[in-house]
């Protein structure tokens, strides 16, 4: 950084071990989540070796020099994410793998989203809120907040499906059919 005309270099000290548990807390939230998400039913040993290897890949690629911060994640984050995945959730084939990720992905944007907005708007957390404590404690708030979401969203889903049992030559057949209120009809001669 240049100020002035005159070269002034920032130094500042990172602590790996906080890093790595900080990461490790937040990737347990999102793996979490992504493991609802994908109705997925997970034990937490897997999740637990999911988010060591999202923590422990975010330090290695946070220690190569010479890197910039986008390609770091390009490069880096992209294929720890997708890993985290397959050890936590254990997809089967790409499709599912990506849309993972896309879940992964969407959920930690709005967990940092909740993040920032907290500590912008709670005076406390603006001098005290960049220690690990407060933010592992606000990543839990905002896990909080996006579980009962999904789960109001998954529930408000399930709503709109029934059961239904029709008769026929060969005998009854049941299936699972979208309630639809018949908005769109129209009569057959397009009245």
């Amino acid at each position: 950084m240049e100020v002035n005309g005159c070269g002034v270099q920032l130094q500042g000290i990172v602590y790996i071990d906080s890093i790595f548990v900080l990461n490790l807390v937040m990737d347990l939230y999102l793996l979490l989540l992504t493991a609802k998400a994908l109705g997925k039913t997970v034990s937490y040993l897997r999740i637990f070796a999911g988010s060591v290897m999202g923590a422990a890949g975010y330090c290695l690629i946070l220690c190569v020099p010479g890197i910039s911060y986008i390609l770091k994640v390009l490069l880096g984050m992209i294929p720890v994410g997708g890993l985290m995945i397959k050890i936590a959730c254990g997809t089967k084939g790409i499709k599912e793998l990506l849309r993972a990720m896309g879940y992964l992905f969407t959920f930690s944007f709005f967990l940092g989203g909740f993040i920032i907005f907290l500590k912008g708007k709670i005076r406390i957390l603006t001098e005290y809120g960049d220690s690990a404590a407060a933010l592992a404690g606000m990543g839990f708030a905002g896990f909080a907040l996006l579980q009962s979401l999904l789960k109001a969203y998954r529930k408000r889903s399930r709503n709109h499906f029934c059961k239904v049992r029709l008769l026929g030559d060969g005998g009854a057949v049941a299936f699972t059919a979208l309630i639809d209120t018949g908005n769109a009809l129209v009569d057959g001669d397009g009245q």
